[in-house]
């Protein structure tokens, strides 16, 4: 996965499979590491990923000095998209929960979110690039404290966050960060690179209580509030899915010759005369007896096919 190329007697170190952008280290190492501020025109806008996943969110109506990118790294081996700065109206954890944003994982996600129902939040984002490339992200927040889930809010400390992606990353990167390692990768300033604000991380108490954190790489223990009960700006996470990664996605059944024809809501019978003709009724597909003559297909969704063996199955994502 990383590639190592040698010019003038310099070691460059290209992490070849790390999203849109500039894929040479600027900083830190192949693990944990920095790429730079990646242009917007390379990227989603945030719009755009949150429709992806039914969530409506406008354009930032502030003001600030910072001009939009993404921070791009890599942390604890992830390859990582960060918006640098609020670049989207505001929105409350539950709403980003409830949208399947919060954890990345294809479960419910860790603790007790409350009185919420629980929302499997493993959320894709496909992505093609002006280059013509194609990237698969999955979409989250940051993790902001170690472990995630916690028994009480004072178990989240100055120390606990240490731990973290958010504090990882900011503190590495702002100026008036403190990086644990005292190795800074960057001088980003709320002028040139990164605009600090309060946002929602991924950390639950068992009271059902959420963390927020500033983006400033500070080591602040934060805030926390009912999932309902503020509304912050939504700083996502774009995390590059490896073409490496062996991933199973919902398959989409595509024609190879011909074309499926869509039943109307009014259609109650269609005869089938050939073996292996498909009759869309329902999940899965059923295929079509020799002596089948007729059904009845009486919803909206129901379909005929033509032709014996003309459907092939392809994932609907790339990588």
């Amino acid at each position: 996965m990383i590639e190592a190329i040698l010019f003038g007697g310099s070691s460059k170190v290209l992490l070849r499979y790390s999203g849109p952008g500039n894929k040479q280290l600027v900083a830190g190492d192949k693990h944990n590491g920095w790429l730079g501020l990646i242009d917007t025109a390379l990227m989603p806008t945030l719009q755009q990923v949150a429709a992806n996943a039914g969530l409506t969110v406008g354009a930032y109506g502030g003001t600030t000095n910072t001009p939009p990118f993404w921070l791009k790294a890599v942390i604890n081996d992830k390859f990582i998209f960060v918006p640098n700065g609020p670049w989207s109206t505001t929105v409350n954890w539950a709403q980003l929960y409830n949208a399947g944003l919060v954890y990345g994982t294809d479960d419910t996600g860790p603790g007790k979110p409350l009185n919420l129902t629980g929302v499997n939040q493993l959320n894709y984002f496909e992505w093609k690039a002006p280059d013509g490339s194609s990237w698969l992200f999955k979409v989250r927040l940051l993790q902001d404290n170690v472990p995630v889930s916690v028994g009480a809010t004072s178990e989240v400390t100055t120390t606990t966050i240490q731990s973290s992606e958010q504090f990882t990353l900011f503190s590495h990167l702002f100026r008036g960060g403190q990086p644990v390692d005292n190795i800074k990768w960057d001088d980003l300033t709320n002028t040139a690179g990164l605009y600090p604000f309060q946002t929602f991380g991924q950390t639950v108490a068992s009271n059902g209580y959420i963390h927020t954190f500033t983006s400033n790489g500070q080591p602040d223990a934060g805030y926390f509030y009912a999932p309902t009960g503020v509304s912050l700006v939504w700083l996502p996470v774009l995390e590059v899915v490896s073409p490496e990664d062996n991933l199973i996605f919902a398959l989409s059944v595509q024609s190879t010759r011909s074309q499926a024809i869509p039943v109307a809501a009014t259609a109650t019978s269609i005869k089938y005369q050939v073996a292996q003709d498909v009759a869309g009724l329902g999940t899965p597909a059923q295929p079509v007896s020799p002596s089948f003559s007729s059904s009845t297909l009486a919803a909206p969704g129901d379909f005929r096919a033509t032709n014996a063996n003309m459907y092939s199955v392809a994932p609907t994502a790339s990588k």
